[in-house]
């Protein structure tokens, strides 16, 4: 019984901490105001871009 308690104020304890630590990164300006502004760059390759027999490839040794 002494392990669940303890285990449980462990995790209350580390509730709060991680709580308190995000608040003040959250006040100090650590988060983006905006953050949906941010788009992942991804690039499109097509199929007919690609070469077509493995002497068309860039020889990377």
């Amino acid at each position: 019984m002494a392990v669940v308690i303890w285990s449980l104020v462990g995790l209350v304890l580390f509730s709060i901490v991680f709580s308190a630590l995000y608040f003040f990164k959250r006040e100090l300006g650590g988060f983006e105001v905006k953050p949906g502004d941010w788009v992942a760059p991804i690039s499109k390759t097509f199929s007919s871009d690609l070469p077509e027999t493995e002497s068309d490839f860039e020889d990377s040794n």
